[in-house]
């Protein structure tokens, strides 16, 4: 009797997980961000690319770069793609949006100075240059409230009214 000896080969495939992107914190307009692509399974081999609404950008590193964020420019579904030697993954999309917030940007209470300003800045994410009564936050700046604006351009009008009448008597 012969025996057969029956050889098995197991092949290794790896069992990494696709790439996942993070961001761990809101976006918040005229900030600096990044985005971090995740992947478990990196080696000297491995290279990543970058995907923004489907369109290749020029990213070849584990992070995307998002310098003062602006929602008509960076608002979208942006993708990783790592390749591994032979292996290719892709993250799922990851949509992000940048959330406006009005107000003048600041890290210091110096970059609050001028008309409508506390000369205060509110260092809580997103940090802004707190408005003065009166005021409100329009755009990237403090802008007067109508119904403020017009009192005081109501005084000023009666103050221009006595001073004239003081003249004429």
């Amino acid at each position: 009797m012969k025996l057969l000896f029956v050889g098995i080969m197991l092949v290794a495939a790896s069992c990494a997980a696709n790439p996942v992107i993070q961001l761990n914190r809101t976006i918040y307009n005229g900030g600096d961000y990044e985005l971090k692509c995740e992947y478990a399974d990196t080696t000297n081999e491995t290279t990543f690319s970058w995907q923004k609404d489907g369109v290749d950008t020029n990213e070849t590193s584990d992070t995307f770069q998002i310098q003062d964020a602006c929602g008509e420019k960076h608002n979208g579904n942006y993708t990783c793609m790592v390749t591994n030697g032979e292996a290719n993954s892709t993250s799922d999309t990851y949509h992000l949006v940048v959330i406006f917030v009005p107000g003048k940007r600041c890290q210091t209470n110096e970059d609050c100075d001028g008309i409508g300003y506390k000369k205060q800045c509110n260092t809580t994410e997103p940090p802004r240059c707190l408005c003065a009564d009166g005021y409100r936050p329009h755009l990237d700046q403090c802008q007067g409230i109508s119904g403020a604006s017009t009192v005081i351009g109501s005084l000023a009008l009666l103050f221009v009214a006595l001073v004239s009448s003081r003249i004429v008597n």
